[in-house]
């Protein structure tokens, strides 16, 4: 049986999950804190790329300066990022992510890896980089640098959306649906 972070109930009646009522008080805390680190995480991960960093160079007339802030803003996301995946890795390590057939999986954890590691990359690898190609006005070196970076940060959203997604997964289809019944 699946459980996500709302839990789910088990054989005898009573709910499961983080948000057992019955559970220890305890034995709750890390799952929660667990939610509240991917939920900033995501969030400000899918903030930063979709809203602001577009924004910035609509709003600010010189490009360069809203360059200068947007990759403040994406090497302070990559170090948020790194800290948000080292925390979750623990929890998964600990067991102590929502019950489910992929909080347990290693699939799971190479996915935080890959979602925190592709900012960092983007930002501590690349940015020099980029900042290089840039001081030398070499265009056609700082676009595509520049389009990596963003692919990075593109394969960090969606994998904070599979991540989210995996996390929250409803009681397993088996125990539910197919067979007829509703639970």
């Amino acid at each position: 049986m699946r459980q996500g972070l709302t839990g789910a109930s088990d054989s005898t009646g009573r709910p499961g999950g983080v948000l057992d009522v019955h559970a220890p008080h305890g034995t709750r805390v890390v799952p929660r804190l667990t939610a509240v680190v991917l939920t900033f995480w995501a969030g400000s991960l899918w903030t930063v790329c979709a809203l602001v960093a577009p924004s910035l160079f609509t709003v600010i007339p010189e490009r360069q300066l809203a360059g200068q802030l947007a990759a403040r803003l994406f090497h302070a996301e990559a170090v948020f990022g790194a800290l948000a995946g080292i925390l979750l890795l623990g929890a998964w390590a600990a067991r102590q992510l929502p019950p489910s057939s992929y909080s347990r999986s290693r699939a799971l954890a190479w996915l935080i890896v890959l979602t925190a590691g592709a900012p960092l990359i983007s930002a501590f690898g690349l940015g020099p980089l980029l900042d290089a190609a840039r001081a030398a006005d070499d265009e056609v070196r700082f676009r595509m640098l520049h389009g990596s970076m963003m692919l990075l940060f593109a394969i960090a959203c969606a994998g904070a959306l599979a991540i989210v997604w995996c996390l929250t997964a409803p009681e397993d289809l088996d125990a539910r649906g197919r067979n007829g019944s509703t639970g």
